[in-house]
């Protein structure tokens, strides 16, 4: 299924008004881009253990990251629709 050696968890950044927003969306960047040029693949997870976070496709248009599709993994562990999912990230950020 993934011909990759490693499937590595990144956390996108916290959604947050505060000063270190952008130091955190840098920060996911920087790992991203380290994880993919070593060759391995990413797993994105949607909203961890509740946590209010940037998505994967919003946190990637806020760097200009490219979407690796054969090494990403986004995982989506909800109860919403399809519709609720592309309503909520269709939001400008707050």
């Amino acid at each position: 299924m993934f011909n990759y050696p490693y499937l590595i968890e990144l956390l996108s950044p916290k959604r947050s008004n505060d000063d270190q927003f952008d130091s955190f969306l840098d920060r996911f960047a920087e790992r991203y881009r380290r994880i993919i040029d070593a060759g391995c693949g990413v797993s994105i997870p949607d909203n961890p253990m509740g946590q209010p976070r940037l998505g994967a496709l919003e946190s990637f248009d806020l760097r200009d990251l490219s979407v690796e599709s054969e090494r990403v993994v986004m995982n989506l562990n909800t109860f919403h629709t399809k519709e609720n999912l592309t309503d909520y990230y269709r939001k400008p950020l707050q």
